[in-house]
Formats: C-alpha cells, structure tokens, sequence
C-alpha cells in the first residue's frame, strides 16, 4: 500500500473519530436539556394544580438559546421556551422569575391582556 494511501486512511480514521465523539457529545447536552426542561415544566404544572392561583405579566418569550425544537409532520411540534414572569404574592412582594416549557404545537403562549396597551398578563 502506498504511503499517501496509508496517510488518507489515518486521516479518515480522525476524522471519522471527531464525528463521533461530537456526535455522543451532542446528543448527551440534547438529552439533558430536554430532561431538565421536561422536568422543570412538569413541575411548574403541578405547582399550577396544587398551588394559588396568581396572576403575573410575561416580560419576555424567548425560544431556548441552543433552539430546542422537534420535528413533525406539519413542521415543528415542541419547541422549547423560556418565560420571564413577573409576579406578586400574598405579602404584596413582586418577583421575577423565569419559566422553563416545552410548548406543544406552534410556538406561541395564550395571554390575556385587562386592556389595550396593558403588558400580557397570564
């Protein structure tokens, strides 16, 4: 076997290597992120069972930063998303706090607004 021929094969054997480490690496940060986001969620939805019910405003809607989207027929079906929420409790405190979901169907969050020009409300 020729010597450039031997030196191809390393060099595919690299890179070839690279590709799949990246891809284990990748798909290990995928699955936690979506484990911790599924979590998160289902956390905040049986606080919203159990808990008071409380009103606050949606300061701000922003898909995850690494774009946490699954495919399906008709386009995108989970997208996740991050909300950051404003509210008050029940000594008159207000708080901040940011939500994390994954939304099935179109990107998007139901809101509710007591009049034209008022922030979104919950």
């Amino acid at each position: 076997m020729p010597e450039w021929e031997t030196l191809l094969w390393v060099f595919f054997g690299i890179v070839m290597t690279a590709v799949t480490v990246g891809g284990i690496v990748a798909m290990r940060y995928m699955s936690a992120e979506n484990r911790r986001y599924s979590a998160e969620g289902k956390l905040w939805h049986s606080l919203a069972q159990a808990g008071r019910p409380v009103e606050g405003v949606i300061r701000n809607v922003r898909m995850h930063p690494s774009n946490m989207t699954r495919g399906g027929s008709a386009g995108q079906t989970v997208c996740a998303l991050v909300f950051d929420v404003d509210y008050t409790d029940n000594a008159g405190t207000v708080h901040a706090t940011s939500i994390h979901d994954l939304r099935r169907g179109r990107p998007g969050v139901a809101v509710s607004s007591a009049a034209q020009g008022d922030p979104p409300a919950l």
